[in-house]
């Protein structure tokens, strides 16, 4: 991916609904694609994900992003024991943005993964 800063201007037509979300860009020469850092913007580094999706909201999505994992967290005042993920990031989506982002991770997978993760049809 090429990451430039890009204009004022530039953005709103970055941000632009022209109906051509499931539209995957793919960068060349001819047509770079620009990203920039928004204020507060923080990189990390997950080692793993968590999906949920709340009882009152089963149109949003929300994707977790975890560092550490805690194994066999005991629980306040039950007797059970849990899991703990430290959560570097969590991104809120809906349904059709969690389809794009499938479609853009599988498009990603196939063009530039090793041989091992790349999806197999037999």
């Amino acid at each position: 991916m090429v990451e430039n800063e890009t204009s004022d201007d530039d953005v709103d037509e970055l941000t632009a609904d022209d109906g051509e979300e499931d539209v995957i860009n793919v960068a060349s020469d001819d047509s770079p694609i620009l990203t920039r850092n928004e204020p507060e913007f923080r990189r990390f580094f997950a080692r793993g994900s968590l999906l949920r999706v709340q009882d009152y909201d089963d149109e949003t999505v929300q994707l977790g992003f975890w560092s550490f994992k805690d194994e066999e967290v005991p629980m306040e005042g039950e007797d059970k024991m849990a899991t703990g993920y430290r959560l570097e990031a969590e991104a809120m989506m809906t349904w059709s943005t969690a389809n794009r982002l499938r479609q853009l991770l599988d498009n990603y997978i196939e063009e530039h993964a090793p041989e091992e993760y790349r999806r197999r049809d037999d």
